[in-house]
């Protein structure tokens, strides 16, 4: 079966909650390394698929994608990448930013990266929920894993990627 998905509106549509984070990663390894606009992604079957890209002055190319048996990882012009990099922090209620989630295909600089700063309670009327930039490192707390962030905060992040939050 052939699915030829040409707006970001079509992959929202799709109920695989991996397809958001797909799409940012073949975009964001297409733009890092500069081989040109993407027209079209086709999934040729679960785990494989085209994406034709077209270039400056140039005619449209094919380049092929493959995706883990796991669908966590996805190959793409010889890049091997998680689809979602983020990196979670608990500062263990020092401040009322007490969780960070940084994300890691989101860089401002060679040092500070996207991320979302939050309370246990982000959509709370007195709780706190920002994008923000920030420096990985110790100041952010201990590091986490994303199954350990509050129930409310892991919404937000999947909220935040795209990702269908259940």
């Amino acid at each position: 079966m052939l699915h030829t998905l040409t707006t970001k509106q079509e992959w929202c549509k799709m109920s695989n909650q991996i397809v958001m984070g797909l799409f940012r990663k073949l975009w964001k390894i297409n733009i890092h390394y500069g081989y040109g606009d993407i027209q079209s992604i086709e999934m040729l079957t679960k785990t494989t698929g085209l994406v034709k890209i077209r270039r400056a002055h140039m005619n449209i190319t094919t380049r092929k994608f493959r995706l883990s048996d796991d669908l966590k990882k996805v190959t793409f012009c010889g890049q091997t990448r998680e689809i979602i990099r983020i990196s979670c922090w608990d500062n263990g209620e020092k401040t009322l930013d007490r969780y960070t989630v940084v994300f890691l295909d989101e860089p401002n600089n060679s040092e500070n990266y996207s991320a979302l700063a939050m309370s246990s309670n982000p959509f709370h009327p007195q709780g706190f929920g920002q994008h923000t930039w920030s420096m990985i490192g110790p100041h952010l707390g201990k590091k986490i894993k994303f199954e350990q962030l509050p129930s409310n905060c892991q919404i937000c992040v999947k909220r935040d990627l795209e990702i269908e939050a259940i």
